[in-house]
């Protein structure tokens, strides 16, 4: 209900007390207007009450939108983070990698060296034979 309703209602029962001999005709006009400057005080609280209300809705909108730019600000710190942390282990693993490949090269050559050593010691050889048949 609205003020205006609520007035309305509250002269309407004013006139019944008084035609039911409740309230007397002197005092009835007298108790009408404290009644209603009681229920239009009312009313102005209210509306104050709502308009602070509203207010805080309004506050604690922005405090959460704050707060969620605060857990993004988190999270983006740990994003990065992250993402260092994981770049750094990714070039120790490829260093490993890199380390293993040249001792794996180092013995792949030296096994080539000692094959091409052993090849070339063959064909010495058999030059030495072609010259002695000869």
């Amino acid at each position: 209900m609205n003020n205006n309703e609520i007035l309305a209602n509250l002269r309407k029962r004013m006139v019944e007390a008084v035609q039911i001999g409740m309230v007397n005709q002197d005092a009835g006009g007298v108790l009408e207007t404290v009644l209603i400057q009681i229920v239009n005080e009312a009313e102005r609280n209210k509306q104050r009450c709502d308009q602070l209300s509203y207010d805080y809705k309004r506050q604690a909108a922005q405090a959460e939108a704050q707060a969620n730019a605060y857990t993004q600000i988190q999270s983006i710190v740990y994003a990065v983070l992250n993402g260092f942390v994981n770049a750094a282990a990714v070039a120790v693993e490829q260093e490993k990698q890199r380390e293993q490949t040249k001792e794996e090269l180092s013995n792949e050559e030296l096994e080539a060296l000692a094959a091409l050593a052993a090849q070339q010691e063959e064909e010495k050889e058999k030059e030495a034979t072609k010259r002695r048949r000869r």
